[in-house]
């Protein structure tokens, strides 16, 4: 659903079970070199929906992400440890070789599937000996744990924040643009961040790259970036981000610089 109410067509609900697996895919390639799950996590916490769900080993961080939003009560499921021995659907992700965010939140992962549809189901609380708590949320307590909520997804100093943007990119280039709803529904939830790297040499034809957040770039405005994406992504507007790499070629090393698909200081 969208921020207006509007709902995805079955159309739609089709492309993203196709952009998914795609971009799982892409991160379990040479450059990343993720397993499955380590890729499926990178999506699950930069904002697109997978079958996995999210849990954190620090009881303040589950706190703040029950509280932020606008109801009254807040409401977090607690997993024993001994759990995450004994169910293969449990990933670490604490130690996650390409994305910040989850090292960040501590976070772990379950793979649900058909036997656990729901972590509120009497069968998902018997297998991972589930338990769930609620707490009253007043509007201190929600200012609190939103400043807390905030720092653990900020953008400016996370080098993985723009990895998936980028990739959505190279999907439309390769395979077409959305639709206007898909588009914004994209736009919606994942970060609109610079894919933003310092070179580093070049090695037998190919560029090392030392990936770095935003707040090394000059006029970064995020505002223009959702702009920018949404005229190469919904198939309402007719730019092509090929035309941002017409004549562009690799900085010299030592450069700090971004994708010129995801920056657009220029504009």
């Amino acid at each position: 659903m969208l921020k207006d109410g509007r709902r995805l067509s079955d159309r739609d609900l089709a492309a993203l079970q196709c952009l998914i697996p795609d971009l799982a895919c892409r991160f379990t390639e040479d450059n990343y070199s993720l397993d499955e799950h380590g890729a499926i996590g990178l999506l699950q916490h930069y904002g697109l929906p997978t079958w996995m769900v999210d849990f954190t080993a620090r009881l303040g961080y589950a706190f703040a992400f029950a509280a932020a939003g606008s109801a009254t009560v807040g409401r977090v499921a607690v997993m024993p440890l001994r759990a995450l021995s004994e169910t293969r659907g449990v990933v670490n992700l604490t130690d996650h070789q390409w994305a910040e965010r989850p090292r960040r939140q501590a976070a772990f992962g379950v793979i649900t599937t058909a036997e656990l549809p729901d972590l509120k189901s009497e069968a998902a609380r018997s297998c991972l000996d589930l338990s769930w708590y609620e707490f009253p949320v007043s509007g201190d307590d929600r200012a609190y744990l939103k400043a807390k909520r905030d720092d653990l997804v900020r953008r400016s100093d996370d080098p993985s924040a723009g990895f998936l943007r980028f990739h959505i990119t190279e999907y439309v280039e390769a395979h077409g643009k959305f639709s206007p709803e898909l588009a914004d529904w994209l736009l919606e939830r994942i970060p609109i961040a610079p894919r933003c790297y310092r070179v580093m040499g070049f090695d037998a034809g190919k560029v090392v790259l030392s990936h770095l957040g935003a707040y090394v770039l000059p006029n970064y405005d995020p505002g223009n970036e959702v702009v920018h994406s949404r005229r190469y992504w919904s198939s309402a507007r007719r730019e092509s981000s090929w035309d941002r790499m017409r004549g562009w070629t690799w900085p010299s090393e030592g450069s700090v610089t971004a994708d010129p698909r995801t920056y657009h200081p220029d504009s």
